[in-house]
């Protein structure tokens, strides 16, 4: 039974210069290809930690779960032409700041009377209804 010798491992020094270099290629090979969500997602600024860990903020789980379909790929790609096997990926969802919609004419008046407490005193004076 032979054994099957993996590959050396390699731990090639990574710039962030050429981890950026790398990574837009990719990104831009996605683009040609019609891959166009897979391109948003990447197409971001990432940080490179700890010499090995490529840090890619992401917006929502949706963009977390496409990237998942084609990390391995990406990590293939990097570690290929960065020549270093130990480099990972470590999405970080970006918080979301939820925005209360305002659609009725009262919802519309309570939120101005938060950033001008005087509106509810216009109004009571003026005798308005809401």
């Amino acid at each position: 039974m032979a054994i099957k010798q993996s590959e050396p491992l390699q731990e090639k020094i990574i710039t962030p210069e050429n981890l950026k270099k790398h990574w837009n290629t990719f990104a831009q090979n996605l683009k040609n290809c019609g891959k166009i969500n897979e391109y948003v997602i990447i197409h971001k600024d990432v940080i490179l930690k700890d010499g090995h860990i490529v840090v890619l903020h992401l917006d929502n789980l949706v963009q977390l779960d496409q990237l998942n379909s084609f990390k391995a790929e990406l990590l293939q790609y990097l570690r290929e032409q960065l020549q270093n096997n130990r480099i990972m990926i470590e999405p970080v969802l970006s918080e979301q700041k939820e925005e209360k919609k305002l659609y009725t004419d009262s919802d519309k008046f309570a939120y101005l009377a938060e950033l001008n407490p005087l509106l509810i005193e216009m109004k009571n004076r003026l005798s308005l209804d809401m």
